[in-house]
C-alpha cells in the first residue's frame, strides 16, 4: 500500500479548500470542479462533490459528515488554538486538558467533519492498551 487516506463527499468544496488552506497550511494537490485533494504536511485528505461526474451512487446522498472526526496532533496546543481564534474560527467547547493527559479543542470544518486538535507526549499518557 502506497497511501491511505479519506474522501469525503460534500458539495462545499470551495469551502473546504478555503478552511484547510487558511487554517492548515494545506497544499492543493489536485482539483475539478467535482474534486478536490489536499496535502497537510504529508497527510492527505480528498473532497468530492456528489454530482461528480461517474455519478457513484454511494456519494450521491452526501450530508454532513456526522460521525467522522479527524485527531490532528500538533506541538503546541495553546498557540494553535489562539492561532485559531485569532483568524475567526468557532472553537466547539474550549481548550481542555484531559484524564489522559492530553490538552486540546475542536472545530467543525465545513463538509460537518470534526478535527480534534491534540497535544500529547507518550511520557504523561498512561497505558491505554493492556495486551
Amino acid at each position: 500500500m502506497r497511501h491511505l487516506y479519506p474522501i469525503v463527499a460534500t458539495p462545499a468544496l470551495a469551502e473546504c479548500r478555503a478552511f484547510y488552506v487558511k487554517l492548515l497550511n494545506a497544499r492543493v494537490l489536485f482539483q475539478k470542479e467535482w474534486y478536490l485533494h489536499l496535502s497537510i504536511e504529508g497527510w492527505e485528505i480528498g473532497f468530492l462533490h456528489p454530482m461528480q461526474p461517474t455519478r457513484l451512487p454511494m456519494f450521491r446522498h452526501a450530508t454532513l459528515s456526522r460521525g467522522l472526526c479527524l485527531a490532528l496532533e500538533v506541538k503546541d496546543v495553546q498557540s494553535t488554538y489562539d492561532e485559531f481564534l485569532a483568524k475567526g474560527v468557532e472553537i466547539l467547547g474550549r481548550l481542555e486538558t484531559f484524564d489522559t493527559g492530553e490538552k486540546g479543542f475542536s472545530v467543525l470544518d465545513p463538509a460537518g467533519i470534526v478535527l480534534n486538535i491534540v497535544e500529547r507526549h507518550a511520557d504523561e499518557l498512561p497505558a491505554m492498551l493492556e495486551l
